[in-house]
């Protein structure tokens, strides 16, 4: 008598709610120190300076999001290189 393998199908199954990111190692370990400092802040922050702290960091996000999309900053707004020689 032979012993046959079965096969119980225990792997992965296909989930199409599942997004799969292909992260470089470095942005991977620069977003667990990101994330690891603010739940550091949450948890070592009172319930009083809770929300003033999380609007801290949102607006160090949106900051963050306008500098790599090439947006304005804020203050001054951009002009044109001619305009600029004559400020």
């Amino acid at each position: 008598m032979a012993n046959k393998i079965q096969n119980f199908d225990t792997g992965e199954k296909d989930n199409s709610n599942i997004i799969h990111l292909d992260l470089d190692p470095k942005i991977n370990i620069e977003n667990k120190i990101y994330f690891k400092n603010l739940l550091k802040k949450i948890a070592e922050c009172s319930l009083d300076n809770l929300e003033e702290n999380s609007l801290d960091e949102r607006k160090k996000e949106q900051l963050l999001r306008r500098k790599l999309s090439g947006n304005n900053l804020g203050g001054r707004p951009k002009i044109s290189p001619l305009k600029e020689s004559l400020v």
